[in-house]
């Protein structure tokens, strides 16, 4: 049944260029980023959704959208704004600040917030917390395979075509 092997090349071209994605997305984590969205990559095996065939890449972590779209002040989709960081299982939040050895925190009318201890610790009921800059890597990952996915389902595609209408008909590619 011709459409049994067109069907079959798709889903092993797909197989290919999934594969190649997420080779690829993994590369661009590989410095720069948490440990924890490295090991959230995985592929997943592709699907036929009626005349598609679906290939996925999953990234598993709390910080994936926040690299990729920013987040606070400098989120890209959303509120561009400060968000609250408080306790889930204390009172209070500790943290080292060594940067803040330097300078406290001030409020808008000159009164000092935080001025953290010798050694850098804070501890404070909450934060606002800035967010961070978006630092892209899923669509990159997608533009810089682009050719490669291409031509890869290309490829067995046309040969999986060109073994499904027979022998007596050419294809040019």
């Amino acid at each position: 049944m011709p459409n049994n092997n067109i069907s079959t090349a798709l889903l092993g071209a797909v197989t290919k260029a999934t594969e190649v994605l997420r080779s690829k997305v993994q590369e661009k984590l590989s410095s720069g980023y948490p440990k924890e969205l490295r090991d959230g990559v995985s592929s997943k095996p592709p699907e036929q959704r009626g005349d598609m065939v679906v290939g996925t890449v999953e990234i598993e972590g709390v910080t994936v959208f926040a690299y990729e779209f920013g987040s606070g002040i400098w989120s890209e989709r959303g509120p561009a704004k400060k968000y609250p960081i408080v306790p889930i299982n204390s009172e209070f939040l500790a943290f080292n600040w060594k940067a803040g050895l330097e300078a406290a925190a001030y409020d808008r009318y000159g009164k000092e917030l935080v001025k953290p201890a010798p050694n850098g610790d804070v501890v404070l009921p909450r934060v606002m917390h800035p967010g961070i800059r978006s630092k892209p890597f899923a669509q990159p990952a997608v533009d810089e395979s682009a050719d490669e996915i291409a031509e890869l389902i290309g490829d067995d595609f046309l040969v999986a075509f060109s073994q499904a209408i027979g022998p007596d008909v050419i294809v040019i590619s």
